[in-house]
């Protein structure tokens, strides 16, 4: 899961006009990059809006991220593009997750799944790299609070934990401490608008491969700051339009910042 992806044969064209692959062990199928097939009318209507507005993609790192939702308001697909593209697909049981399959260049990469819930919240789910043939998951559990906010999370590989993570919220619904017990951990501030990757749900159960996203998906607004333990840290520019959609998040060192549009 911390690898660089080797394969650089596939295509955006490829990508959007579809992979049918069956993947016996895990009994999945991948129907097609697009928003269709494999569809619950049971399924909440969970599309991501900020002040109206649906999210459509970001971008980050020289990558883009679209989201693709089915036709009953949840998220199909996310298709990245840029440097190095590759496909998640989501499939459901009822109104939860049932995994998440990685597709790249045309093969199964990882797969998660075994969800586990408490009501709607994930409380664990099994990782299995494909691409390696790594013989046991990773397994992943979440704890929350009495509003049903994450609390932290542990990750376990053959019954040894390998890192974990504890946060605290502000009365606003955000992270204000994160302690991954590394130099990365700290302390954050925000300003009140909304946060457009918060609105997707268990964005950060879906993304697993691209695991800077929780950082970024967890509190209910957008960072402003974030000061590390060790010392130092990082602010943030957010850009907004006229409407209140946030259109940039720029780092003040010049780092890789993000950038959003919408439909």
């Amino acid at each position: 899961m911390k690898r660089k992806f080797l394969s650089k044969t596939a295509s955006y064209a490829l990508l959007s006009a579809g992979i049918l692959i069956a993947c016996q062990k895990e009994q999945l199928q991948i129907i097609s990059a697009d928003a269709t097939g494999t569809l619950s009318s049971v399924r909440p209507q969970a599309i991501a809006k900020t002040h109206g507005l649906i999210l459509k993609s970001f971008s980050h790192s020289n990558r883009t991220y679209h989201l693709q939702y089915s036709p009953n308001g949840l998220l199909d697909s996310i298709i990245v593009t840029g440097r190095h593209p590759y496909v998640y697909r989501v499939r459901y049981k009822g109104t939860h997750l049932d995994s998440v399959l990685l597709v790249d260049g045309g093969r199964s990469v990882s797969v998660h799944r075994n969800f586990g819930y408490k009501g709607n919240m994930i409380t664990s789910y099994d990782y299995y790299d494909r691409l390696y043939n790594v013989p046991y998951p990773w397994t992943y559990t979440f704890t929350f609070d009495g509003q049903k906010r994450m609390t932290g999370f542990e990750r376990w590989h053959y019954k040894q934990m390998v890192n974990h993570s504890e946060f605290s919220y502000d009365a606003a619904d955000n992270i204000v401490t994160w302690n991954d017990f590394s130099y990365f951990g700290g302390n954050y501030t925000y300003d009140n608008q909304l946060n457009p990757l918060h609105l997707v749900p268990d964005l950060f159960a879906i993304m697993i491969e691209d695991q800077w996203v929780t950082e970024y998906s967890f509190s209910a607004h957008n960072s402003v700051t974030h000061t590390f333990f060790s010392g130092g840290g990082l602010s943030f520019q957010n850009q907004y339009n006229i409407d209140g959609q946030l259109l940039a998040k720029l780092l003040s060192d010049n780092g890789p910042g993000l950038s959003f549009s919408y439909q």
